[in-house]
């Protein structure tokens, strides 16, 4: 079982700054050992403290430049204004609490420029070269933090903008360097963005269903939450769960019990709207969002599905109220199918998939 009846001591989709995991508890009565899994909940967005990172790299990398010069020639005077710069941008991510994500945008933008600025400022051959290298790092930030529209403009754009550098202090082997660095770049973010969306889908979607599980319940919860708050429009929220499925696998088998799972998800992924998001939460246990709808609406929908079922289910459901969050909703829709699972009497289920598993043991 996923959620278990009661409040919890602290909210799985709530963010707490001043920690880096909570441990979820449901109490009210529920028999002990029913302390539920860690949730990670970073204490700042990653995406903040790899960008503060890198500016603070870069101010090392420019402090180490003015105490050990490339060369003679080397611009000291423009290292300390980048030294200073990039100082005070690091300091200011590393403790800003909060970054907009337009914000991010803008210090990439600054990036780029700033890398072009030495660049072209670059007293050597092979300084220019390496100056040149770090557009990559452009690339593997934009890649895995922003959607990939977005990290295929920043490639284009730094691949311009390392061959407006070169323009500007041309060097024999330029055209070498701006080859390697817009092959890398357009190349490297169509690689890595398919791989990390491998990935993700690997991390968030439950391999025996095919559908969502609870990683992508703890991310993509609050996002509907407020997707439905800004349009005013109501969010339900409702836990599945099947009847006698212990006694499913007992007797014919986990083989069955899996194909029992499959079929039901599949099947009420074919017949809810393409609005409406399905998690399998744990074991015989799902949970789903039903944005834009009332409680009677989901209620109703709720029993069309479950008269059409191929095998006897339960179902608890519950509206977010407009002071309320999806960890309480999650609670009472938990109760009530508790509830609904007290109140009736039902069959033990012999759906066609098991018996074909029964036929074939």
């Amino acid at each position: 079982m996923g959620y278990r009846q009661g409040q919890p001591q602290r909210g799985i989709l709530r963010t707490l700054p001043e920690v880096d995991t909570v441990a979820v508890t449901w109490q009210n009565g529920r028999p002990p050992g029913h302390t539920r899994v860690w949730f990670p909940l970073p204490a700042r967005p990653p995406e903040v403290t790899v960008l503060a990172g890198m500016t603070s790299f870069a101010t090392l990398a420019c402090v180490a430049l003015l105490v050990i010069p490339a060369s003679s020639s080397s611009p000291r005077p423009v290292m300390a204004v980048y030294a200073v710069l990039s100082a005070t941008i690091s300091l200011g991510l590393w403790l800003a609490p909060r970054v907009p994500e337009f914000v991010l945008h803008a210090m990439i933008g600054m990036w780029i420029a700033g890398i072009t600025s030495a660049l072209v400022e670059a007293a050597t051959p092979q300084a220019a070269a390496g100056t040149a290298l770090t557009y990559t790092w452009t690339l593997f930030y934009t890649t895995y933090f922003f959607r990939q529209a977005h990290a295929r403009i920043y490639a284009i754009a730094s691949c311009l903008a390392c061959l407006t550098g070169l323009l500007l202090h041309p060097f024999p082997g330029a055209a070498a360097v701006w080859l390697t660095i817009t092959v890398t770049n357009l190349w490297g973010c169509e690689l890595i963005s398919r791989l990390l969306s491998r990935l993700r889908d690997a991390a968030t979607r439950d391999a025996l269903t095919g559908q969502l599980n609870r990683t992508a319940l703890v991310a993509r919860g609050p996002e509907e939450l407020i997707a439905c708050r800004r349009r005013g429009r109501p969010l339900c929220v409702s836990v599945l769960d099947l009847d006698h499925f212990k006694q499913v696998n007992d007797r014919y088998g986990h083989a069955a019990g899996d194909e029992l799972l499959s079929e039901l998800a599949r099947e009420w992924r074919e017949k809810l709207r393409d609005t409406d998001v399905l998690f399998r939460s744990g074991g015989d246990e799902f949970v789903l969002l039903l944005p834009d709808t009332g409680l009677e609406e989901a209620t109703a929908l709720l029993t069309r599905l479950r008269e059409s079922s191929a095998a006897p289910w339960c179902f608890g459901v519950a509206p977010v109220e407009q002071d309320d969050d999806l960890d309480r909703a999650l609670a009472r829709a938990d109760a009530a199918l508790y509830a609904a699972k007290a109140e009736r009497l039902i069959p033990r289920p012999r759906p066609e998939s098991v018996r074909r598993a029964a036929r074939l043991a």
